[in-house]
């Protein structure tokens, strides 16, 4: 879900760094968080993350 997680992040401005995102869905993500706000849902996305080499 990370990488889902980051395209929404992407596509509201958010510095992701070199996390996995598709740019190129940034326009439709925006548009399920404002068809969301629009009719009242909240979308939990993470507000904080851990970044490593390796686990």
């Amino acid at each position: 879900l990370a990488g889902m997680a980051n395209t929404f992040l992407l596509s509201q401005g958010r510095a992701i760094g070199k996390s996995l995102a598709e740019p190129d869905f940034a326009d439709q993500a925006r548009a399920i968080l404002a068809e969301a706000a629009r009719r009242g849902v909240d979308v939990l996305l993470p507000t904080d993350v851990i970044a490593a080499r390796s686990l």
